[in-house]
């Protein structure tokens, strides 16, 4: 069975620093993190978004293949 984007998401760690994590459905392992901490929950928050388009592109790519 494929997974599917809808399963990834980003959780924010409390802080400061905050992180981002992003993790795939009910996992309990992260598959991404941020490498170091952000001073306010909304940016960290804003980052770990973008880091998840790269995540879903990267798959997507992988997909094609």
């Amino acid at each position: 069975m494929a997974r599917k984007f809808t399963e990834l998401h980003v959780k924010i760690t409390t802080g400061p620093p905050y992180r981002w994590e992003i993790y795939r459905g009910g996992d309990p392992g992260w598959i991404e993190r941020a490498m170091h901490g952000y001073s306010t929950e909304s940016e960290a928050l804003r980052e770990g978004c973008a880091a998840l388009e790269v995540v879903k592109n990267r798959e997507a790519q992988n997909r094609g293949r």
